[in-house]
């Protein structure tokens, strides 16, 4: 479990970043930690569940996304 939420939380966080924020609202986001890695757990919980588990990818980054807007929407 903890190696899918490391793997979930570096990658998609720098995958939704890279696409929608600036270095300075990455650097911001990096604080709210707490918040991604619960995202993040809660995706890699998905791998655990059958026939769910071919979509939990797209389920993470589809988490991710809205969970970056929302906190980009909250600094700004």
């Amino acid at each position: 479990m903890f190696l899918w939420t490391k793997l979930y939380h570096d990658s998609f966080l720098y995958f939704v970043c890279n696409e929608y924020c600036s270095n300075a609202e990455f650097e911001k986001l990096k604080q709210h930690k707490i918040k991604t890695i619960i995202i993040a757990l809660l995706a890699a919980s998905f791998n655990f569940l059958p026939i769910v588990n071919f979509f939990a990818p797209f389920f993470a980054i589809i988490m991710f996304f809205h969970c970056i807007m929302q906190l980009k929407s909250k600094e700004a």
